[in-house]
């Protein structure tokens, strides 16, 4: 800095060229009750149960010496090897996430801020489809009941529960069709009634 003749100190500036991240590709591994299979996305933001683990991939343009995951402040050790770094954690609450190296004792982010969105299981959509109102019926009559159920990670069982004029609450385990590998988001089934059995 100078001003009317009188100058400064002279100042060094050194500028570290350290590796950029240029891609990331996500591997999402649901909690085991989901039962869904894992699934890769090429971006960093993360929405996922939680429970969720994120296996991370990351292609720097210049050769790595480590790499680091940083998730919510927390520091995680990464493998690093020439241009890729790879690692993995695990989503337990939202927040951020990004990669970084150790430039002369202090951590250096590497790559952009990723977001950490955890979302809540919603609880199954259940749906007296058929006949879906009161029916008049005689005694001797057969009443088919259907009903459907949707859930965003699948449908396993389906009860159906039912008391006679005040009486004890019967149950019938619902069949479903469609039961493996994976439960189905939909499932459908019905139940026949048979009046003059019903006392």
């Amino acid at each position: 800095v100078g001003a009317a003749g009188i100058n400064s100190e002279r100042h060094v500036i050194r500028v570290a060229d350290l590796p950029r991240v240029t891609d990331v590709l996500l591997e999402y591994r649901y909690p085991d009750w989901t039962e869904l299979p894992a699934r890769e996305r090429q971006e960093g933001d993360v929405t996922a149960l939680a429970g969720t683990r994120i296996g991370v991939t990351a292609t720097t343009d210049a050769p790595l010496d480590e790499a680091l995951i940083v998730v919510n402040g927390e520091v995680l050790d990464a493998r690093a090897e020439g241009r890729l770094a790879s690692g993995a954690f695990k989503v337990l609450e939202g927040g951020t996430w990004h990669l970084a190296v150790r430039h002369e004792g202090t951590l250096a982010r590497i790559s952009d801020s990723y977001f950490i969105d955890v979302v809540a299981d919603q609880p199954p959509e259940l749906a007296f489809s058929w006949p879906g109102h009161d029916v008049q019926a005689t005694a001797i009559e057969e009443r088919t009941l259907r009903f459907t159920a949707t859930d965003d990670y699948g449908i396993r069982s389906m009860t159906f529960y039912y008391a006679v004029n005040g009486g004890a609450w019967e149950s019938v385990e619902l069949p479903l069709p469609g039961q493996s590998p994976a439960a189905p988001a939909e499932q459908a089934s019905e139940h026949t009634l048979y009046l003059e059995e019903l006392t």
